[in-house]
């Protein structure tokens, strides 16, 4: 089962699905556009996405 569900993605899609967020984290790393930046906002300044906290 967990080979056809990689099956299903590619590239960032894959690496999105994949991404575990550390809130704890001194740096975090965007899920939808990689963007890596410090921790403290709640979204991503790159693509805007929401990331919690």
């Amino acid at each position: 089962m967990q080979a056809h569900w990689d099956d299903q993605f590619e590239g960032a899609a894959r690496r999105a699905v994949q991404s575990v967020i550390d809130l704890d984290a001194p740096e975090r790393e965007c899920p939808a556009c990689a963007a890596r930046f410090a921790a403290g906002p709640t979204k991503c300044p790159d693509c805007g996405l929401f990331i919690g906290g």
